[in-house]
């Protein structure tokens, strides 16, 4: 759907997927051996930083860096990032690329959008199948959660082609505010208990 409207940098999705590949099985082996609560907070902190950024850039903003080496050097940095968090912390990508995109690589927030879920498909595929070698995968729910992936997916893109890149910018810097704080909240919750006093 983002395609269809231009929305999809092709070059640099391809790019940062692929290296996302490579390092997704890395963050999951980093997961296994780092202290959940620990981790979690300091990506919660992260994700605040960033949306704080989001908000100061303006939201016309559109600053596209030249091709050549330095871009390029940039996206596979950006994709080394990428699949290393989403082996890390279990999520796709997209939380850290849509944010990398804009404002390093100067992207709209509807093509910054789009390319992240062409990124997607190289970071979560390697770090599922890199978790399911580690018995992390709970088979159950996964095709009722796919199913409704399908049918809401293309809606809701076609729905975001439309809307004022002002909205989307700030619409995602108030869920990473949100994705944060609920990060940080479940950590405390998780959180080992005292021991005796």
């Amino acid at each position: 759907m983002y395609a269809t409207h231009g929305n999809v940098a092709w070059a640099t999705g391809l790019i940062v997927g692929a290296a996302s590949i490579f390092t997704a099985p890395l963050g999951v082996r980093a997961a296994g051996r780092l202290t959940s609560v620990g981790l979690t907070r300091t990506f919660s902190v992260f994700l605040m930083c960033v949306a704080i950024r989001l908000f100061w850039v303006p939201a016309d903003h559109v600053a596209a860096v030249p091709v050549g080496p330095a871009r390029i050097a940039i996206e596979l940095a950006i994709g080394c990032a990428v699949g290393f968090i989403a082996g890390l912390v279990g999520v796709g990508g997209g939380i850290l690329a849509v944010p990398a995109f804009r404002l390093l690589l100067g992207m709209s927030q509807t093509l910054a959008q789009g390319t992240s879920l062409l990124v997607i498909l190289g970071a979560a595929g390697s770090g599922v199948i890199a978790h399911h070698r580690r018995g992390n995968i709970v088979r159950a729910p996964v095709p009722w959660l796919a199913i409704g992936a399908v049918l809401g997916g293309p809606p809701a893109s076609l729905w975001v082609q439309h809307l004022p890149q002002a909205l989307l910018v700030r619409g995602f810097a108030a869920f990473l505010i949100v994705t944060a704080a609920l990060g940080w909240m479940k950590a405390g919750r998780t959180a080992p208990a005292a021991g005796p006093r």
